[in-house]
């Protein structure tokens, strides 16, 4: 029987299983295409996480290779909304990285200033607007392949059946979108962690040397042994956390 684990220190096993890898989604077979470079870069204290640009129906999205228990995404809505949709077992956390982000739920639709935030539970019919842009933080469902229950879509793309979302609008099962005004990180002195530099700079310590990291919209990979000397400007704080593989 194979259990997997969360953990605090680095583990990447889960990604060279040969009992596992053909199962992943689409976003985790990318960290086994790039798993090469992405060992070497941990052996740094701290990098710039890779991604790639993906050219969806609405837009495009830009993924940061996966290997801890979360998803980061930049989506920008500059061709049309996103389906009217829902994730039965993904909570979502949007950055708004514009004025002009429309963020929609079953009764109404809410614009966003830039650097507010809506915390989206799973099973919350939720869609973003035409113009939006966002930084996306979600759960890293590896073997999810089926993530996302359309409702509708305004670009004629296929929508599931209501047998297929009705069970998760149950009472019992539903929950709210939680729009906040501000940036909230999340994250303890111990362990590894993730930053996401809206913009400005944050200023880190690696072995006495002071290193300033200021590439805008970037995600940034820190060590434990990584010192936040200081954040001039806006920045998100995660904890990272990784799979973990025991037995078979």
């Amino acid at each position: 029987m194979i259990k997997i684990i969360e953990k605090l220190d680095k583990d990447l096993s889960l990604y060279t299983n040969n009992d596992l890898i053909p199962y992943l989604n689409e976003y985790n077979q990318f960290t086994i295409n790039e798993l090469s470079l992405i060992n070497d870069l941990m052996k740094q204290n701290y990098f710039k996480v890779p991604s790639i640009l993906i050219n969806q129906a609405w837009g495009t999205e830009k993924v940061f290779y996966p290997f801890s228990t979360k998803l980061f995404k930049i989506i920008s809505n500059n061709l049309g909304d996103t389906s009217l949709q829902l994730h039965p077992i993904k909570n979502e956390y949007y950055i708004s990285l514009s004025d002009e982000t429309i963020v929609i739920d079953e009764e109404k639709e809410y614009k966003m200033k830039k650097f507010s935030t809506v915390n989206i539970p799973k099973n919350t019919i939720h869609s973003l607007k035409k113009g939006s842009k966002v930084f996306e933080e979600q759960d890293n469902n590896l073997f999810d392949n089926r993530e996302t229950i359309r409702i509708f879509d305004s670009l004629n793309r296929k929508v599931d059946s209501p047998q297929d979302y009705l069970k998760y609008l149950l009472p019992q099962h539903k929950d709210k979108m939680e729009i906040n005004g501000s940036i909230e990180s999340d994250y303890t002195l111990n362990g590894d962690k993730f930053v996401f530099l809206i913009e400005g700079e944050i200023i880190v310590e690696d072995r006495g040397k002071k290193i300033f990291l200021n590439e805008k919209e970037e995600l940034y990979f820190l060590k434990n042994s990584i010192k936040i000397k200081e954040i001039k400007g806006k920045v998100k704080i995660i904890n990272c956390r990784y799979y973990g593989v025991n037995g078979l």
